[in-house]
């Protein structure tokens, strides 16, 4: 019942009312749930969060006891205008539990800088951080040539 209420809250125009509370929520759950209530808060944040919250969102990104449902937090980082933000999302390139959606940030956040980074990535093991390197290489390629003409 609780996860159909967070799924629920889980649209923009619930923001002003339900984003303390799913962040609340997300970092008084044990890291450890099996049951997908944790991960589904967390997609909430996704939704929910901006750049008022944004220290919050990045300790949340950055504290591994949190698992694998930090991975669609991290990927709110992509909404957030922080400098910090591609920051913390290079530093979750080191973290395999949520390394593929850190690539998708600084794929969304234009992060040219994090070209090299992103390149190791090139033959990782799994087929979709590959996609996600590649892909960021092409968006990173085409900014550098828009510039280049400019």
């Amino acid at each position: 019942m609780k996860q159909g209420v967070v799924r629920a809250l889980s649209i923009p125009a619930a923001k002003q009312l339900a984003l303390r509370p799913m962040l609340n929520e997300f970092t008084a759950i044990p890291g450890g749930d099996a049951t997908g209530y944790k991960w589904a808060v967390g997609n909430a944040l996704e939704v929910l969060a901006d750049d008022t919250v944004f220290e919050e969102i990045a300790a949340i990104c950055l504290d591994k006891s949190h698992g694998e449902s930090r991975e669609m937090v991290v990927l709110a980082l992509a909404k957030m205008k922080n400098p910090k933000a591609v920051e913390v999302a290079e530093q979750l390139l080191d973290d395999e539990e949520v390394a593929g959606h850190a690539l998708i940030v600084l794929r969304k956040k234009g992060a040219t800088k994090s070209r090299e980074k992103i390149e190791q990535f090139l033959n990782h093991p799994k087929t979709w951080y590959r996609t996600e390197a590649r892909k960021a290489l092409a968006k990173f390629d085409k900014i550098e040539a828009k510039a280049r003409n400019a």
